[in-house]
């Protein structure tokens, strides 16, 4: 029995520079080598093959990396200087990559794949799985949408491809379309292979415009035969903290801006002519500009605000208020065997994330199954289950704007540590009476954060069942049943504030609104492949595939909002209210997908590759007589570096011209009844003695045309 452990330590080391030359199996010096430490990259290799880190420990482990080499791994210990020679990776070229509906070696690869390892994808050790996959691959450019935890990330596969509608591209865990991947547990993903270009992502067809990103969990096919159980244990525990926050002004730097703001030109012409420098004033007395400037206090002749605030120190960073350091983990707990006949993989996983806002965190469990078995000599059996249930607790997105708006001299507590009601108003600051000597009448981010809550729980459910048979030598068929469900509920509650006792009202709650979203999603995918390979004289290889698909989803969601409602219930009792129907919809929608695919791939002596395919998609989004498209593709590569006059060349691993030419469509970019006749509404109109809701024609004629076509 196996345990793996993994622990974040620290220790205090001397730092020192680190410097040497990688090389190749040639002794050639490699250029662009990359070196990380802890799945950071902290350097590059440069055109003599040189590189230098600076600051690095003597515990810190060097990873060397390079296509189509090895990667070395070195600790520095008391070392400052190192010559590095790679090995030429050739089981790289042997290793399989999933193409959709298949894999293929590698090597014989004649469109645009990127894989990522599972090594590779948690070197990072990034709360999410997009976020372990941000910069790990040529081409594709992934980016945060915000600081929250748990939020969702941007990804464009080689640049825009679209200019009608999003560039997300298609999701397939494990066979299973999904909207996206971040409910995956990183540990237990295998591999991630990304198809960029028209020729790989055809076999897709009319949902491929974007790309595809193919997702391999850990499954029983991965288990060695007569294996006993394992159990295996991956775990880390990491810190966040705000980066990139721009430069707010300190409280010395708004006295000095709102001083310059009110000064105006003297207008004496003749001390400018003396001096030779402008002259600048604030005119004083009582309402004069100076004392808005400064500010003046409520009682007498008093001193001016912002000066002795200043002096005494007084002022406030209103970011950092709202803001803390964050933290993450995640676990991963798993059990694996087999036997002849029966492999088997489950697994536990725990991840949690504490935003960098106050009130931000995300929790989420995970849990998988894999069982495959060999029936007999012709048949083989299996499943794979992915689950997840996920917490989101969110920040008030006003409470975070507030505070980012509030000025130093913005007073957050009163004399008893009550959060003032407007911290720029009079009453916090003890100003004079008169709007000229407040800042603002924004409502203080403290509050606004302590009565609002937003919350939403996701369950997510992901299945796999196939039966495999083995017709005769090369030739198979595998039938696949894939359904997946979604389910989530998000609530939404904001109090209203009595400003005399910066509490909740507790007879009058005309202002306390409340909504809650129930929303349920299911689909299924049934997917029948032939499979025949054969080779013939030993150089002439080739693979057919056929495939047969059907899909079907839908989706219904439910919006409730209400008013008026009892302070303490969030959205658990929406009836003590008043409810709010004009705002509140309900909706369900459908849709179906039927597919055929052809794929041939020629290999001669693993030199000259061919692949074409073309599939047939016809998909109940768009108007009858316009339902199918065709999707063609073809590609062709020649591996040069398999030729005689490159054979003996040792510094040249890999080299492999590639051409291809294919179609694509943007299916996912349509709604589900974007080319129909609709109706839309309600609204309401007078008829008679009261008021009516009515609906109006939407869509007015049907719209035959099937979405963006891409040629590439």
């Amino acid at each position: 029995m196996a345990l793996i452990l993994s622990l974040v330590c620290f220790a205090a080391y001397a730092q020192q520079t680190v410097t040497g030359t990688v090389t190749d199996a040639t002794g050639e010096p490699v250029i662009g080598a990359t070196i990380t430490i802890g799945g950071k990259a902290v350097g590059v290799t440069d055109f003599d093959g040189n590189f230098s880190i600076p600051d690095a420990k003597p515990s810190d482990v060097l990873e060397i990396s390079y296509i189509g080499s090895k990667t070395q791994k070195i600790t520095v210990g008391n070392k400052t200087s190192f010559n590095i020679k790679l090995e030429d990776d050739s089981e790289n070229l042997e290793e399989l990559v999933v193409v959709g509906y298949g894999t293929m070696k590698k090597q014989d690869l004649t469109g645009s794949v990127s894989s990522v390892s599972t090594e590779q994808l948690n070197a990072k050790g990034a709360a999410s799985v997009m976020g372990n996959l941000q910069g790990n691959n040529p081409g594709v450019n992934i980016t945060q949408t915000s600081g929250r935890s748990g939020d969702n990330f941007n990804i464009e596969i080689r640049g825009k491809s679209s200019i009608n509608s999003d560039t997300t591209p298609l999701y397939v865990v494990d066979g299973v379309i999904c909207s996206d991947i971040n409910f995956l547990n990183s540990q237990d993903i295998e591999r991630i292979d990304i198809l960029k270009d028209a020729s790989s992502t055809a076999i897709y067809g009319s949902r491929a415009t974007a790309g595809v990103v193919m997702v391999t969990t850990k499954g029983g096919t991965h288990v060695s035969k007569e294996q006993k159980p394992t159990i295996s244990y991956d775990g880390y525990y990491g810190w966040s903290k705000v980066a990139r926050m721009p430069d707010f002004m300190s409280g010395q730097e708004f006295y000095d801006y709102r001083f310059m703001k009110f000064l105006t030109y003297g207008g004496n012409q003749t001390q400018h002519n003396q001096t030779g420098n402008p002259v600048y004033q604030i005119t004083p007395g009582t309402n004069s500009p100076i004392e808005q400037c400064l500010l003046r206090q409520e009682k007498g002749d008093g001193p001016y605000l912002l000066k002795e605030m200043l002096n005494s120190g007084q002022t406030y960073d209103w970011p950092s208020i709202v803001t803390r350091n964050g933290s993450q983990q995640n676990h991963f707990l798993s059990v694996s065997g087999g036997s002849e006949s029966v492999n088997y993989h489950f697994g536990v996983g725990y991840n949690k994330e504490e935003g960098i806002y106050k009130g931000d965190d995300t929790q989420r469990i995970n849990f998988k199954g894999s069982v495959d078995a060999k029936i007999n000599k012709f048949i083989s059996a299996g499943f794979t289950i992915n689950g997840a249930n996920t917490k989101n607790n969110y920040a008030n997105d006003d409470a975070i704007k507030y505070a980012y708006r509030s000025n130093p001299f913005f007073v957050p507590y009163d004399k008893n540590g009550n959060p003032n009601q407007i911290p720029g108003g009079q009453a916090a600051l003890g100003t004079a009476s008169g709007s000229q000597f407040q800042f603002s009448s924004q409502q203080n981010p403290l509050n606004v954060m302590k009565n609002t809550s937003k919350k939403r729980e996701t369950w997510r459910l992901l299945g796999n069942f196939y039966l495999k048979f083995d017709i005769i030598k090369g030739l198979d068929f595998k039938t696949t049943f894939s359904p997946s469900y979604t389910h989530y509920r998000q609530g939404y509650f904001e109090g209203y504030i009595n400003p005399l006792t910066d509490e909740f009202y507790d007879t009058d709650m005309k202002n306390n609104a409340a909504n809650l979203t129930i929303s349920r999603s299911f689909g299924w995918t049934w997917d029948n492949i032939i499979n025949y390979n054969t080779t013939i004289a030993k150089d002439h290889s080739i693979n057919l595939m056929a495939l047969y698909s059907m899909e079907s989803s839908n989706t219904e969601k439910t919006y409730w909002a209400a008013t008026e409602v009892m302070e303490g219930t969030d959205w658990w009792n929406l009836k003590s209210g008043e409810f709010d129907a004009e705002n509140s919809s309900n909706s369900y929608s459908e849709g179906s997908l039927m597919s055929y695919a052809l794929r041939a791939n020629y290999s001669f002596k693993s030199r000259y590759l061919l692949t074409a395919t073309v599939r047939w998609d016809g998909s109940s989004k768009f108007a009858s007589g316009n339902r199918w498209g065709c999707f063609p593709s073809v590609a062709a590569a020649w591996r040069i570096n398999d030729e005689a006059f490159l054979r003996n060349v040792g510094w040249l691993s890999n080299l492999k011209l590639r051409l291809s030419f294919g179609i694509t469509g943007n299916n996912d970019g349509i709604g589900s009844y974007d080319t129909q006749q609709t109706v839309a509404g309600p609204v309401y109109y007078p008829f008679g003695a009261k008021y009516n809701n009515g609906y109006y024609a939407s869509n007015c004629q049907q719209r035959p045309k099937v979405g963006e076509i891409n040629r590439v």
